[in-house]
């Protein structure tokens, strides 16, 4: 391990290149949630450089790296962990959980380089026991009923929104109104379909309903 190299590897201004590229993927986001998550990555790199700076190259910065792995493979599982029950009470992932979760993976991928496998395998081991007994114990009742009422909500939401728009008061009447519809435009056929004529270069209206004829310039 080289301290020098480990000082520009995270300080490449690559790395937070690549961290505002990918927070430009988060579709739902406002500038400032970008911003905001960024300077947050951004901290947690600033911070780490400051105690490697004080500790400097002759100092055990060996442990730092160790403990700053640690740190951040922790935060990564924990948000992985919210990401998952966010799928199961919301039925999608936060976009916030999900680039922080993003942009903690780079940082970590970084940082793993300057860390003996031997060191990182262990480190790997410890928290991936942790990581499943979490993942081993079951949702509460309480969690599951909560999701399922947020669920049930959303497409009660969905139903209102489609019926009004549609102009009808429940679902049993869509049939109703799609042979309405269809009987509509049958009709609405056969009143048009002699309505023009054109003869040698003449065109003559039959057509006693008011109807508008547009023009379509070509490219």
């Amino acid at each position: 391990m080289n301290y020098q190299s480990l000082l520009e590897s995270i300080q490449n201004p690559k790395l937070e290149q690549t961290w505002k590229e990918t927070l430009t993927y988060w579709d739902d986001s406002e500038i400032n949630d970008r911003e905001d998550l960024l300077d947050f990555i951004k901290s947690k790199r600033n911070q780490f450089l400051e105690m490697l700076n004080e500790v400097g190259e002759h100092g055990d910065w060996e442990s730092l790296i160790a403990v700053e792995y640690i740190e951040l493979k922790s935060l990564w599982i924990n948000l992985n962990t919210q990401i998952q029950y966010q799928y199961f009470t919301k039925g999608k992932q936060i976009g916030a959980t999900a680039y922080k979760a993003s942009v903690t993976s780079m940082f970590l991928e970084v940082i793993e380089h300057f860390i003996p496998s031997e060191t990182r395998d262990k480190i790997n081991v410890f928290l991936g026991e942790t990581a499943k007994l979490s993942e081993e114990r079951e949702p509460s009742p309480a969690v599951v009923v909560e999701g399922l009422d947020l669920q049930l909500n959303d497409l009660y939401g969905e139903k209102e929104r489609l019926l009004t728009k549609l102009g009808i008061g429940q679902l049993s009447e869509i049939p109703d109104l799609v042979e309405s519809m269809d009987l509509q435009l049958r009709e609405y056929y056969d009143l048009m379909k002699d309505s023009i004529l054109i003869e040698n270069g003449q065109i003559e209206i039959r057509s006693e309903e008011p109807f508008q004829i547009l023009y379509k310039k070509g490219n």
